[in-house]
């Protein structure tokens, strides 16, 4: 008998400590899920018009184009490179399709630069701070495909975009 009250007052003690991880791990849930949420509301809602854009990027206005924001002090831009230079590198129209407006200076600025500028239309300097402006960017990287001027999709990675291919075939 004091053998089944020791394996009772274990398996009690085992429940106890099952539940404390179970709140403490649900609590981390709900807190990177309001995080998360959060992430999206700095995003342009879909269907809505652009901001008037620099001069020089008037053609955001006509056809359908990809543009993304990226920030040179970014962890996640870094982190979402690989995916965006293999994005860029399968657009059937190649760097024209893509525009890539790259903010600040130092950083990873040399790094995204040479990643990017052979497979997009890379812009940086004060014309990508004006383009960032113009698009309301509020977090890095952002990515939108650009319908006549609509936002027709938008994200924090390019996987959050139609494939290539679809693109092509809007």
């Amino acid at each position: 008998m004091p053998i089944l009250t020791a394996a009772v007052i274990v398996v009690g003690v085992l429940c106890v400590l099952n539940l404390i991880l179970v709140d403490a791990v649900i609590r981390r849930l709900r807190e990177v899920s309001s995080r998360l949420g959060r992430d999206t509301e700095k995003l342009l809602p879909i269907g809505s018009a652009i901001g008037e854009v620099p001069a020089d990027n008037a053609a955001l206005k006509h056809g359908t184009k990809i543009v993304a924001m990226m920030s040179t002090n970014c962890s996640a831009c870094m982190s979402a490179l690989d995916a965006t230079v293999g994005y860029a590198r399968n657009l059937p129209g190649g760097p024209a399709d893509i525009l890539v407006a790259v903010q600040g200076e130092g950083g990873h600025l040399d790094e995204l630069t040479a990643a990017l500028g052979d497979v997009t239309t890379l812009v940086t300097g004060q014309a990508a701070t004006d383009l960032v402006a113009a698009l309301q960017g509020r977090a890095f990287p952002t990515f939108y495909l650009l319908e006549d001027g609509r936002i027709k999709a938008a994200g924090h990675t390019p996987l959050a975009l139609p494939t290539p291919a679809a693109v092509a075939g809007d």
